[in-house]
């Protein structure tokens, strides 16, 4: 945090008490302002939501431990389902204005800026990720899955790489993306 917060301040301007402190306490997450939650690197907000994330664990544990097999792979199947689903109803339903004086990342296809945050940043709608990961690993650990293989690994990493790449080049030939 300490280096972090030196080249910020070499480079931007020195973080006020408030947003210093959010950082130390990985609680930069939970304010909808850019200026928090991107200040230090622009990727420490997930250790906000990995802090909160742990913090539930042991009640998510316990809690999916109990249940029975098909209703992980149920929960899996539904958290699969939040992970693509929330981010579009809120990119499509809020259209609110930050309070931010600068945008450090384009919002406007995200319902603006607190639309982003909401969807991509706060902890809690990114908590169906840590459940389908606890998920999985019950199932693993009760031999009821397996995974799909190396070879089908490799070759939707290739098809998740090929298609980031062309609707990256395609979304760069377009000034409104």
């Amino acid at each position: 945090m300490a280096i972090a917060f030196t080249l910020v301040s070499v480079r931007y301007e020195v973080p006020g008490a408030e947003v210093s402190l959010s950082h130390l306490f990985l609680v930069q997450s939970w304010v909808p302002s850019q200026w928090y939650y991107l200040t230090m690197t622009g990727l420490d907000w997930s250790l906000s939501c990995e802090a909160f994330f742990y913090l539930c664990f042991p009640v998510l544990l316990l809690v999916l431990s109990r249940a029975p097999t098909w209703m992980l792979y149920a929960v899996c199947a539904c958290a699969v389902f939040l992970v693509f689903f929330l981010p579009y109803v809120v990119g499509h339903t809020f259209a609110l204005v930050s309070p931010d004086p600068v945008e450090m990342v384009p919002t406007g296809s995200y319902g603006g800026p607190i639309g982003y945050w909401f969807a991509y940043v706060f902890p809690p709608m990114r908590m169906a990720e840590f459940v389908i990961g606890i998920s999985l690993a019950l199932l693993v650990r009760r031999g009821a899955w397996r995974g799909p293989g190396v070879a089908v690994c490799l070759v939707l990493c290739a098809i998740g790489w090929g298609s980031t790449s062309v609707s990256t080049a395609i979304c760069r030939s377009r000034p409104a993306c």
